[in-house]
């Protein structure tokens, strides 16, 4: 595996941004089978075909605050929207799945920063995306991020990992996937709704995605700091 300069990786759980200078990224993707066989069965039985993923991750982070926030959102609710993203660019490779933490050492200070390690386990699968919005701040009701040219449309759909680190102004905002053959004609593929601060959320679509892909922003509120991964099956 080729090394990466830690400082292009970016690590998000739910409406958190933990990864600021990764030590360690180690991804497992296994499929393994698994073997129900039981007490009285005339032969022994296998399932194939099961999903083994392991996510660890061990990181120095400058912001000490977020860190710590972040491990005790995981030790409290146990699951969240976990994502690697490789570089802060549109169109990058990134990995993101709904996670639950297996263990995770307790945060320790390291002059001015703060360590931490942790291993998760997805609930079904890590999927492999691409960034659709690098970590960035969009702004007004009806504003849009940058475009991703995928090169084709797919026609089996897909899941958008969204992470709000912020949210400003009255109310709750919403965020569409629009979705383009010539990237310049827009339509609506879905709508994720309820944009508060340290939100994430893993919207599932249907049939065709086409070709050019971006983020609108609608709603109430002024503005969200978000960062976004789309991964089409």
């Amino acid at each position: 595996m080729a090394k990466k300069y830690s400082g292009d990786i970016r690590i998000f759980y739910d409406g958190y941004d933990i990864g600021t200078a990764m030590t360690s990224v180690q991804l497992s993707v296994a499929v393994d089978p698994l073997d129900p066989t039981s007490l009285g069965d005339t032969a022994e039985r296998v399932i194939s075909g099961k999903r083994n993923d392991v996510l660890e991750v061990s990181g120095l982070y400058d912001d000490g605050v977020d860190a710590l926030n972040a491990a005790q959102a995981l030790l409290s609710n146990g699951t969240g929207i976990f994502s690697v993203a490789i570089g802060n660019s549109i169109g990058n490779q990134a990995y993101a799945g709904k996670t639950f933490f297996l263990a995770m050492k307790d945060p320790a200070n390291i002059g001015d920063l703060i360590k931490q390690e942790a291993s998760f386990r997805p609930d079904q699968a890590i999927d492999r995306g691409i960034i659709l919005t690098p970590k960035e701040t969009i702004s007004g009701t009806s504003s849009q991020t940058g475009t991703n040219d995928n090169s084709a449309a797919s026609t089996n759909g897909g899941t958008l990992y969204l992470h709000d680190f912020s949210h400003s102004g009255a109310g709750t905002g919403t965020i569409a996937l629009d979705h383009s053959t010539d990237g310049t004609t827009w339509a609506a593929k879905g709508t994720v709704v309820g944009l508060v601060s340290q939100y994430s959320a893993a919207s599932a679509f249907t049939g065709t995605i086409n070709r050019y892909t971006r983020l609108t922003r609608g709603g109430a509120g002024t503005s969200d700091s978000i960062a976004s991964i789309l991964v089409r099956s």
